[in-house]
């Protein structure tokens, strides 16, 4: 990515399995803004490399409830 994802509505993201499905903040970017979202539910994928100066370099949530299933966060 070179500039981070903004989600702002009810939403379901599935990978293809954590070894197979990478999304990769470059350690450039945060990968995920997600904000004001009753209803956000992440799967089976990993969120790499993210970065931010200040909190959330993979996900940044604010007012927001995520649910991660067999998701990997790595640096």
């Amino acid at each position: 990515l070179t500039s981070q994802v903004m989600i702002n509505k009810n939403l379901t993201i599935s990978g293809n399995g954590e070894g197979q499905t990478m999304i990769s903040g470059d350690d450039a970017t945060r990968i995920l803004s997600v904000t004001d979202t009753d209803n956000l539910t992440i799967n089976n994928l990993t969120l790499t490399n993210g970065y931010a100066a200040d909190n959330g370099g993979a996900v940044l949530c604010t007012n927001s409830m995520v649910t991660f299933n067999d998701v990997t966060i790595t640096a």
